[in-house]
């Protein structure tokens, strides 16, 4: 038995749901008996009558419209052009799932990359403050030999924690630099992400802010050092002012906790990954 199709006349197996030629629809079509009675010539008639009439676009168009009742795997979006094509699909990788839901996410990685840009800038501008009275505190080492013995310990003290805050000033800058970079790559993600690799950008940044964060450790004590040494010098010199030590003092403490605070918000993202 087989079934032979209204539209170009090719004859299927009386299962075949579509022509394999033209795509026409085969469900209506009624199975004929493969007898030798074929009749040839109107065969013959039918095909010369189509040669010339054939429409080749209506026949795409009912090639397409047979591939959602014959789905071999394809995934909802995909354009299919014949009953076979869904076997040839690009398929969409899925979003990653994380512990954290996405407005948070993003709310961490804005805010991390916000603060290394502060850190960044507060860092400059310390390290052109601090480089002012570079030539003050040269003189002051110059006459440091000649500095009565009670003082002595008071003003070396003064001159090296400088030099310790301006070396420290310029690791901070480099680490902060580092910082921004690696924080401008991980802000270019949007949560829900498709791939793992704003895990491994989070994770360096919270590496570089980790190496941040004490560089920033130990630039406050020393202007803790810095502070009590001066206030013990203005016991001893009363026209001296350290309120511009109190300032500095203030900056680095908040300037430490915004890197705390950019610290964690990376261990979050990096570690934010469903197993």
């Amino acid at each position: 038995m087989s079934k032979k199709c209204p539209n170009c006349g090719y004859s299927e197996a009386d299962d075949a749901k579509f022509c394999h030629i033209c795509g026409q629809t085969l469900d209506k079509v009624s199975a004929e008996s493969d007898s030798f009675e074929y009749d040839f010539g109107s065969r013959s008639e039918d095909k010369k009558a189509d040669d010339f009439e054939y429409d080749f676009g209506a026949g795409a168009q009912q090639s397409t419209s047979q591939s959602d009742e014959f789905d071999f795997g394809a995934k909802e979006g995909t354009v299919q052009s014949g009953p076979f094509a869904a076997a040839s699909y690009t398929e969409e990788r899925p979003y990653v799932g994380t512990t954290i839901n996405n407005s948070k996410a993003n709310k961490y990685k804005r805010e991390a990359f916000s603060w290394a840009i502060f850190i960044l800038f507060a860092s400059v501008l310390g390290l052109i403050l601090n480089l002012t009275d570079l030539s003050d505190v040269q003189e002051i080492q110059a006459i440091l030999p000649f500095v009565y013995e009670e003082y002595y310990g008071m003003v070396s003290t003064a001159v090296n924690v400088y030099y310790a805050g301006i070396v420290l000033l310029v690791l901070l800058i480099v680490a902060s630099i580092v910082l921004v970079v690696f924080g401008a790559k991980l802000n270019k993600f949007n949560f829900p992400v498709q791939n793992d690799d704003v895990f491994g950008w989070a994770r360096k940044t919270f590496i570089v802010a980790i190496a941040t964060t004490v560089l920033l450790g130990i630039l406050c004590i020393v202007e803790i050092i810095s502070f009590i040494n001066g206030l013990r010098l203005q016991a001893v010199l009363e026209d001296s002012d350290y309120t511009f030590n109190v300032v500095f003092l203030v900056k680095d403490f908040i300037v430490l906790g915004g890197m705390i605070a950019t610290t964690v918000y990376c261990n979050k993202l990096a570690t934010c990954k469903q197993k």
